[in-house]
């Protein structure tokens, strides 16, 4: 009986540690973590920008979640972590994550990803977000040309 209560509650332990477990192994696949940008700051003009080349309509924000919110958002109401905020964040995320991935089989580019989305949105303001996502979308759109 004592090995199966054993067994139970360390099967709940890891369970209830997965999302963290998962954020941190994302996160050793990075090397370093990105900067905000000096002066955060967007006019009307490149916001309209932003919301052109990211194709969201409306006020973006930015709000600090955790692994647990992340995993639990994405069973209960994914269309959360397509809003404009957390899109810009997976800009900056996938931009840095790109350049400074360590190992790049799957699935540890999504992993990656992900984790350093939820670790911007832990550690830098909406405006920082918002001023990197532009800046990429901004290079991206003159090397299209």
């Amino acid at each position: 009986m004592n090995r199966k209560l054993l067994a139970i509650v360390a099967l709940l332990a890891l369970a209830a540690g997965a999302p963290w477990i998962a954020y941190g192994i994302g996160l050793v696949n990075v090397d370093g973590r990105p900067t905000p940008p000096l002066t955060p700051h967007l006019g009307a003009e490149q916001m309209e920008f932003l919301h052109v080349a990211m194709r969201k309509a409306g006020v973006f924000s930015v709000f600090p979640i955790s692994p647990w919110d992340y995993a639990i958002e994405l069973v209960r109401a994914p269309e959360n972590l397509s809003s404009g905020g957390m899109k810009a964040a997976e800009i900056v995320s996938a931009d840095w994550a790109a350049a400074h991935r360590r190992r790049s089989e799957p699935p540890l580019p999504r992993l990656s990803e992900t984790a350093m989305t939820i670790w911007l949105t832990r550690n830098w303001t909406t405006e920082e977000v918002l001023t990197r996502a532009f800046q990429i979308e901004q290079v991206r759109t003159l090397q299209k040309r």
